[in-house]
This record gives structure tokens, sequence and C-alpha cells, in this order.
């Protein structure tokens, strides 16, 4: 079952990120842009979405791991090459770069290593990484029917944490690499709810409680102005929930959706090597210079969405016997 409305989600919360980058470092900023980093959490609630409606096809804990090794590395490792690549042989080096960090960024495990991301972006996957790993151990104890009680379990988790920060009894800690999420883990489990309240009609109630609490959650955890842009992503996925964001649909949309994993992966340090070469030409134009760097971004993430992503997903698949 694909929702074409979340590809959508997908591909405009990609392009939001990418606009934050190249207004936050290029271009004489636009206010409203600054607020694209905001996009990664879009992707935080879809995951929850989507990864419980992932759990209701398959058979064995195995075919989940399959699923999400095939669907993340190939374009990962693709992507990771690529940006190597680039730093390592452009005249414009925005980061420096080593093989072996290459190497150990090719485990997508980088941060647990202490080893520093070759691209921004791929903070975001080691939480991505972290919530996968919570619900296969879920799957391999047979609980995910459960998941409603590990979510708040989970959510008390988050609130006595950031309590005992609070009060100096627990010192500060870095989210992103020690425990990614006791920060975020409300945007997960609120895109869970939002799939239970889609397709499963009992104990309605109990989903808006458990959407509210993590919206509470939210603002405590990271601020009020976060909050209430998380507020309104949680306004658009009740209106997705209730079918009525229907002009989601529209073909290119669902197109940038479609490529939005490598277009993520491969907009910001790519895109400003783009941008560092198109200094040194005639084109004077900040927003032609931003327009050629978006497009070439977009054709490159094209090719390897149609080139290697699907290719490799259907080829690792049948390879490791999923079923």
């Amino acid at each position: 079952m694909r929702l074409l409305e979340l590809d959508s989600f997908r591909g405009l919360a990609a392009f939001a990120v990418i606009l934050y980058h190249y207004n936050n470092y290029f271009f004489n900023p636009i206010p409203i842009f600054s607020y694209g980093n905001f996009g990664v959490q879009i992707f935080f609630i879809i995951s929850g979405f989507v990864i419980f409606m992932t759990l209701q096809k398959i058979k064995r804990p195995k075919d989940f791991l399959i699923t999400r090794f095939s669907r993340l590395y190939p374009t990962y490792w693709t992507a990771a090459i690529l940006t190597f690549i680039t730093l390592k042989f452009t005249p414009f080096p925005t980061q420096e770069v080593t093989f072996s960090q290459l190497i150990i960024n090719l485990t997508m495990m980088q941060h647990w290593f202490g080893i520093q991301d070759i691209d921004g972006v791929y903070w975001s996957l080691a939480i991505e990484l972290f919530f996968y790993l919570q619900i296969f151990l879920l799957l391999v104890w047979g609980n995910t029917k459960y998941i409603t009680h590990y979510s708040f379990i989970w959510l008390i988790l988050m609130l006595a944490t950031q309590a005992l920060i609070h009060h100096r009894i627990f010192p500060h800690i870095n989210y992103y690499y020690q425990f990614p999420l006791l920060r975020n883990g409300t945007l997960f489990i609120a895109g869970i709810h939002f799939y239970l309240l889609k397709y499963q009609t009992d104990n309605n109630l109990l989903k808006h409680l458990m959407i509210l609490l993590c919206l509470g959650i939210h603002f405590w955890i990271n601020g009020p102005l976060e909050g209430y842009i998380i507020s309104g992503f949680f306004c658009l996925f009740y209106l997705f929930t209730y079918d009525k964001l229907g002009f989601l649909k529209a073909r290119p949309l669902v197109f940038l959706g479609t490529i939005s994993y490598p277009f993520y992966l491969i907009q910001q340090n790519i895109g400003f090597e783009i941008l560092n070469f198109l200094q040194l030409t005639t084109i004077n134009s900040i927003i032609i210079k931003g327009i050629i760097t978006i497009t070439i971004i977009g054709l490159i993430s094209t090719f390897i969405t149609f080139m290697i992503e699907k290719p490799a997903n259907k080829w690792l698949r049948k390879q490791l016997n999923y079923h």
C-alpha cells in the first residue's frame, strides 16, 4: 500500500531542508527559510507511521531487517561515496575527509565510534537507526500489539530524564549521539498513533490522548518555538489521517517524494560545492545559482533513485530471501 500524500510530505520536507541550508550559508537570509531545518522532524513523524504500517506486512523479524537494510543502505552508500569523492577532489572543499572516515561512515554508526559525519545531514540517520532497533526488539519479543503501552513507558522515561536534567540531578547529555530518542521520540510515537488512528477504529480516544501527550512533552523538552511548529505538523497529519489532503497526490509533489531520500543525503556538501563553483561564473543572480544547484541535485537524485536505489532494493530482497 503506497500513500502518495506521505511521499509528498517527504519531498516537501527534503526541499525545506535544502532551502534552510542554502539560505543560511550562501544567500541573503530569507526569514521563512530559516525554519526549513524542521523538515527533519516531519521525517521522524513519517517514519513512525510508515514503520508501523510495514509491520503489518512482514512475517518475521528478519524481514524487518531486510526491508530497512535494502531501503536505506544502497542509497546511503552511494551518497556517502559520491560526497567523499566530491570533497576529496574538488578545488573548493567545504570539509576535510579521510578514507578511514568514509569506511566508518558506511556503517551509518559513525556517531557511536566518535567519527565525524561526511555530510552533516547524516545525524538524523542515527536517530532513525535507534528507532528501528527498538521496533526490531519489539518484534523479536512479539509485543508490537502492546505498542501504546510501550510508547507510554517511553514517554515517561523522556519526562523523567528531562526532569532530572532540569533539576541538575542528571548531567546534560548529548541527545543526538548518546540517547537520540529522548529528544525526538515523541515524533515517532505520534507517527505510530496517527497510523493506528487511520487504520484501527478501536480506542480512538486513547490514540488522541497519546498524540496530545506527545505534543505536550515535545513542547517541554524542545521549547515553545519548536513546539508550535510541531503543532502545525500534527494538524497536517490529522488532515491526512482523515483524507483531507488529496491535493498532495499531485504528480510533481509525489515525484519529489520519490527522490527525496537521495535528494536529502546529497544536498548539503555537494550542493555547497556546486554553489562555490557557480561563484566563479558570470551568473550574478543568487536565485539563478540556487535554481541551477537544486536542479543538478534533483537530476543526480533521480539517477540514484531509479538506477541504484530501486534495482538494489529489489535485488537485495531477493538475495536475502525476503517473504
